[in-house]
């Protein structure tokens, strides 16, 4: 028929691993130059597998924390903000002067969190961060409902100081909170598998 034989399996698994790795390098250079965000490492090899073409995972470059507008009178809730992502997006928050709401399974580490973003407020000799450290443990509906009272109360006592007229609000909420996923399957106190209570009913 004329037709070229197949490439065998070994060619065929050379040639994705170079075009995967020429990929991931096209990635990496165009976000080093500012150009594009580069995504997780794994969506990459994903998507090259499947034949997903490489501009589908370079975005323009967006947001900078140098365009963060001034939160002054606002107020957020960040939950899991004792570490990690929490408590950077927390941090930033705070420095644009939003009053944050450190919402947390381990009260100390969430005080120790409040700590350090006071530390990055008074090195960038800003106003003091506003920061209210709440205990909130996702797998119990429990603490959930005392955590929404105990920050309803603070709310209020805050405008009745502040702004007697004006209503509480809730103006931001991020839901950063979450577990992975855990074998064997565990029910937490309420009766519901643990990993989507965590990450997904506790918060709303």
């Amino acid at each position: 028929s004329g037709t070229p034989p197949p490439p065998d399996l070994a060619t065929r698994d050379e040639t994705r691993t170079g075009g995967t790795r020429r990929a991931f390098l096209i990635a990496v250079l165009a976000s080093s130059l500012g150009v594009a965000r580069l995504c997780h490492r794994g969506d990459l090899f994903w998507c090259r597998a499947r034949g997903i073409n490489l501009g589908t995972l370079l975005q323009p470059a967006g947001f900078s924390l140098d365009r963060m507008p001034d939160l002054s009178g606002r107020t957020a809730v960040v939950t899991g903000a004792s570490s990690g992502l929490g408590l950077e997006v927390a941090k930033q928050l705070a420095l644009a002067n939003a009053t944050v709401v450190l919402a947390c399974r381990n009260l100390s580490r969430c005080e120790r969190a409040q700590s350090l973003i006071a530390e990055a407020a008074a090195r960038r000799a800003s106003a003091p961060a506003s920061t209210l450290p709440l205990a909130l443990d996702l797998e119990s509906l429990q603490s959930v409902a005392a955590f929404a009272a105990a920050l309803e109360a603070e709310l209020q006592r805050r405008v009745a100081a502040d702004e007697p007229a004006r209503a509480p609000s809730l103006d931001l909420l991020v839901n950063n909170a979450g577990v992975a996923a855990q074998f064997p399957l565990r029910l937490t106190e309420d009766g519901v598998e643990a990993t989507f209570q965590a990450n997904y009913l506790g918060h709303f």
